[in-house]
């Protein structure tokens, strides 16, 4: 049985979201380990990056002194 283009872009979305959660998830680790629990707000904001900007904040985390120098 073939799938429908629909089927298959719904499949995609869904690998895709749940990729950005993991990431999500191990970014909110790294950064508690760090710097302590986060606040919900860091955790809002956190949550409505780009994943582009995910990606850099996970580079920056390696160097950066404070939450807010992440824009946290």
């Amino acid at each position: 049985m073939r799938q429908s283009s629909v089927v298959n872009e719904w499949i995609d979305e869904g690998v895709e979201k749940g990729r950005r959660l993991e990431r999500l998830e191990i970014l909110e680790a790294m950064l508690t380990t760090r710097f302590g629990p986060l606040t919900d707000a860091n955790l809002e904001t956190l949550r409505a990056m780009s994943d582009d900007r995910l990606k850099a904040l996970s580079l920056q985390l390696l160097t950066a002194k404070t939450l807010a120098e992440l824009g946290l």
